[in-house]
């Protein structure tokens, strides 16, 4: 079966690309009959306007805000690092369009570029592999992104429902609340499709692993021979697709720099301050006592920003580790039953995998996996002890 007419992943990946395309946050278009993504002139009109209308309508929004924020909170610290975020959330969002709008052409060239990979996988690989458990996992980040905007929707309820302007709270935070969580899901889909494709390289190779185990005893010399270099070919192209998709990765990876380091540092904002809300509320100090509907809705959510982070690392590090299986799958192969060029062309490969293994990092200063996790989680404990320090040392004063 065609992995271009049945890559289920690539489906999710056009939906995301709608979407992104909704909030402003790509200068591109898709052409569904060619299937290939192109520059335009209208598409980079909508993100350009989507950009000057942040800017425009931010100071008037902000005043309305703050005026919002009084009705809560007496905290000067509560209302400075809830001010703090919403202008950091803007700022992410305005970047990550300018990025994209002055990148346009690579994420062209990338986009097509991964089209293109998917039809010579296909000529290699005649089978999709694990083709259902992708699809579903790239329909969990969708999941989380669709619960997340719709708890943030309750409770943007329920305190406007206290005293405050329904439609001011959803131009000047839902918007950029969603613009900015689809950053994040939208990575993690991405990731997942490139880990998606890792697999049916390693697959195929552990297709030909097997072939090469199972040979019987008494196979001829001659079919030996010729079953090795049918293999010896098909591990030749499958470097090369490999190669290919490291540098697919390279220029992902080079694309989403700015964004992930933006990202990542409002989603550390995006975890502690509603935890010091939830603080405060509990310790009476603020001026309206909250709903057990708006704990409830508030712990949710709150729940699903975890989980939102823990899935953008999951999803890299299990590329990382998919990279590095192929590795591990070529010295399975039992080189003394083949012929010298098989394993030349597994030499190769393996030579190959050693100079190409790169992980996804921010600039280089930090590298997405499980150690990125553990540094945030370290990291929101202390800073979560000090602004309840510093509530606390406001309250003596």
């Amino acid at each position: 079966m065609s992995l271009a007419k049945d890559y289920r992943v690539s489906r999710v990946a056009i939906c995301y690309f709608y979407i992104n395309k909704l909030l402003g946050l790509v200068p591109i278009t898709y052409d569904n009959k060619t299937k290939e993504f192109k520059t335009s002139f209208l598409s980079l009109l909508y993100p350009i306007f989507a950009i000057i209308a942040m800017i425009i309508l931010y100071y008037h929004l902000l005043c309305q805000y703050l005026i919002f924020l009084n009705k809560f909170f007496s905290s000067p610290i509560a209302k400075f690092i809830s001010a703090f975020q919403s202008l950091y959330l803007c700022l992410e969002i305005i970047s990550v369009q300018f990025i994209y709008i002055c990148y346009r052409k690579l994420l062209v060239q990338y986009l097509n570029g991964k089209r293109e990979f998917e039809i010579q996988l296909n000529l290699v690989s005649k089978k999709i592999y694990k083709k259902n458990y992708y699809a579903h996992l790239s329909l969990f980040t969708a999941v989380i992104f669709g619960l997340k905007i719709l708890f943030q929707y309750f409770l943007l309820l329920i305190f406007n429902s206290v005293g405050g302007q329904l439609l001011t709270s959803l131009i000047f935070y839902m918007i950029p609340y969603a613009a900015g969580t689809l950053i994040g899901t939208t990575f993690s889909m991405e990731v997942i499709s490139l880990r998606f494709l890792a697999v049916q390289i390693n697959y195929t190779l552990m297709d030909s692993l097997k072939t090469i185990r199972n040979l019987p005893e008494d196979t001829s010399k001659a079919h030996r021979m010729t079953l090795s270099c049918d293999i010896s070919d098909k591990v030749d192209k499958l470097m090369t697709l490999h190669s290919r998709l490291n540098t697919m990765i390279r220029k992902f990876n080079c694309l989403q720099n700015i964004a992930l380091l933006f990202y990542y540092t409002y989603k550390f904002m995006d975890i502690i301050i509603p935890i010091f809300y939830e603080y405060l509320y509990i310790t009476g100090h603020s001026k309206i006592q909250s709903s057990l509907a708006a704990y409830f809705f508030a712990v949710i959510e709150e729940g699903l920003n975890a989980l939102e982070l823990v899935v953008t690392v999951f999803s890299s590090q299990e590329l990382i580790n998919e990279m590095r299986k192929t590795g591990r799958i070529l010295h399975e192969f039992p080189v003394h039953q083949t012929d010298s060029r098989l394993k030349e062309s597994i030499y190769r490969f393996s030579t190959q995998i050693l100079q190409e293994n790169r992980p996804i990092s921010i600039f280089g200063m930090f590298t997405v996996d499980n150690t990125l996790l553990y540094a945030m989680v370290s990291a929101m404990t202390s800073y979560l002890i000090l602004l309840i320090q510093f509530q606390q040392q406001e309250i003596i004063l």
